[in-house]
């Protein structure tokens, strides 16, 4: 990459931290550069430490990277907080009171505007002076801009798209915009770059969760219904966002265990409906998913990973609950999970989850995680709606004799005519219990095995829906396999491994459930050595993968500190696991 610059935004919750983000993200999004922005914040209203980190490069970026190039500080925290972050070139912006910094011996500023690398800026007089400190966050992002060699228009022009109806609000931003440019704009700043003078957009600016909400609409979702609980929330709050412009309805229950007995309730009926929460929430819709598998209704569900256990790290990533998954609800039945690995696979995940829930008549369950979520991604692929959307109901004309309906008829798939309560003539029976083909309740030992059999006889069909896992450099000695949002982190590592010439590549999972055991083994087959990476304490997939195929990892790298992964710290520890083996 010839342009690869990392810059961090600072500060306080509350203090516009993520505007700051969003506006230079916006700039550099139109001028035709690749960007990635995570958001780091603590689980608090105000105060504690929050940051939002964005990646620029003129490549498209697949993982944060470990340095920091450019720090805007809001407060002198930031900087102690992210000094062993700074790049060796690296530069921090400091807001510091105005009186401060017309004293010339430095004296009466902090202690860490005298770095030789801080640079001390009146972001927040300079706010006040264009109208209001509110405004620190613009005069912040204008100086960044500056730094980075971004011509004024290209930030004004971002402006007026923004308070395009708010003449003075607007006119006050770009005031305070200008006095942060200009203060910096002579600053020698050594990642700065010949900024695109004919750039135009690469593709779209979206979060992980608006990519899920996105492809829960595409896939003909009518009802979500949820109870708030970061990082899932923003997935209904995208959803709400259409619910004057499309036929789907966000419903806030009060509570986790209403929201999934609503979408059973809905998909019962015949809507397709969907929840998201994380594992606390996921947790307590355990008993309705049972509920669903007894019942064989179809459902969604999205599983938003955080650290735990209970409240754990509720505003912090982490892969704790695969196997957790898997497993919910007391008993066996099948079910899908699926973690995408980035924003378009979400999106086609969400449509398939839906389509293989009603085609198997089993709870689809998605897990991504905070990171995913909350970050800013950019897609250079259209996200295409589907032209038909295939429904797997039975009518009355599909029956020979509607009276005679039995809604879990044996078949030898393990899959029964699944017809609507009141829209025909068939008469719907379903329970909680055991039962038998008509839905009558049942303790027969004849009417449980066949039950029981029936219900698992749809893995032979769900495992060839599966499929495997994505190679990087498939064919390499070594791999470094994964699941879900490590995918950009891994690929970059590989890359980074092998410009050393290691001789690594990497496998990461988005179908993990049935498990694609024939074409995991397959992909393992051709390695002499595999090493998981994952965020939790106990190699999760690596336990499934032994158990499933019998390949034991050679070892883990595992992180479970909350932070997403860099490709330097995978690729660090790689090294030292292959260095011992030479």
């Amino acid at each position: 990459m010839s342009i690869d610059v990392t810059v961090t935004i600072g500060g306080e919750a509350g203090q516009g931290i993520q505007t700051v983000g969003d506006i230079i993200a916006r700039v550099c999004h139109k001028a035709g550069l690749y960007l990635l922005a995570i958001n780091d914040f603590e689980s608090r209203i105000r105060g504690g430490h929050s940051f939002l980190q964005i990646r620029i490069s003129d490549q498209p970026v697949l993982a944060p990277h470990h340095k920091i190039d450019l720090l805007i500080a809001l407060n002198a925290e930031t900087c102690a907080l992210h000094k062993k972050e700074m790049a060796e070139n690296g530069l921090v912006l400091l807001d510091v009171e105005n009186d401060a910094e017309k004293d010339d011996s430095k004296e009466n500023l902090p202690e860490e505007a005298r770095e030789k690398n801080v640079l001390p800026i009146t972001f927040s007089q300079m706010a006040k002076d264009a109208g209001g400190k509110i405004m620190t966050n613009t005069v912040a992002a204008g100086a960044c801009l500056a730094l980075l060699g971004a011509p004024f228009s290209a930030f004004e022009h971002i402006l007026k798209t923004t308070f395009a109806e708010k003449e003075k609000i607007l006119r006050n931003n770009i005031t305070a915009g200008r006095s942060g440019f200009d203060a910096v704009k002579n600053t020698d700043f050594a990642k700065a770059f010949d900024w695109p003078s004919d750039g135009s957009a690469k593709g779209k600016l979206l979060s992980g969760s608006q990519a899920l909400a996105f492809g829960a609409l595409a896939a003909d979702c009518r009802l979500a219904a949820f109870y708030p609980m970061s990082p899932a929330t923003g997935i209904m709050i995208h959803l709400a966002e259409f619910m004057d412009q499309l036929p789907v309805l966000v419903e806030q229950a009060e509570d986790e265990i209403s929201a999934v007995n609503m979408i059973i309730g809905a998909s019962y009926a015949g809507v397709r409906a969907l929840t998201a929460t994380s594992g606390g929430g996921f947790s307590l819709m355990t008993e309705g998913l049972g509920l669903a598998g007894i019942t064989e209704t179809p459902v969604v569900i999205i599983n938003s990973q955080r650290p735990g256990p209970a409240t754990g790290l509720p505003t912090r990533t982490g892969q704790g609950d695969l196997l957790f998954v898997i497993h919910a609800s007391q008993d066996e039945f099948p079910r899908f999970v699926f973690a995408p690995r980035s924003p378009n696979q979400a999106y086609d995940t969400m449509i398939r989850a839906f389509h293989l829930s009603e085609k198997y008549q089993v709870p689809v369950i998605i897990l991504t995680d905070q990171y995913f979520n909350d970050s800013l991604w950019m897609t250079t692929r259209e996200m295409a709606v589907p032209e038909e959307i295939e429904r797997f109901v039975t009518t009355d004309g599909d029956m020979s004799s509607p009276s005679e309906y039995k809604r879990f008829k044996i078949t030898a798939s393990g899959i029964s005519p699944r017809a609507l309560p009141c829209k025909g003539r068939a008469l719907v029976r379903v329970t909680a219990n055991e039962h038998g083909e008509a839905g009558h309740m049942s303790e027969t030992i004849a009417d449980r095995n066949t039950m029981v059999e029936k219900r698992q006889a749809k893995t032979k069909g769900m495992t060839g829906e599966m499929k495997g896992p994505k190679g990087y450099h498939g064919e390499s000695e070594t791999l470094l396999v994964g699941w879900g949002s490590s995918d950009g982190a891994i690929r970059e590592a590989v890359d980074l491994l092998r410009s050393e010439n290691f001789d690594v590549g990497g496998l990461v999972f988005c179908d993990v459930w049935p498990f694609p055991r024939k074409k995991t083994n397959d992909a393992l087959s051709r390695c002499k050595r595999f090493i998981t990476v994952e965020q939790n304490a106990s190699s999760q997939l690596g336990l499934l993968i032994r158990q499933q195929t019998g390949h034991s990892f050679h070892t883990s790298l595992l992180q479970y500190d909350g932070r997403p992964f860099t490709p330097n710290w995978i690729a660090e520890h790689t090294k030292s696991v292959l260095e011992e083996i030479r």
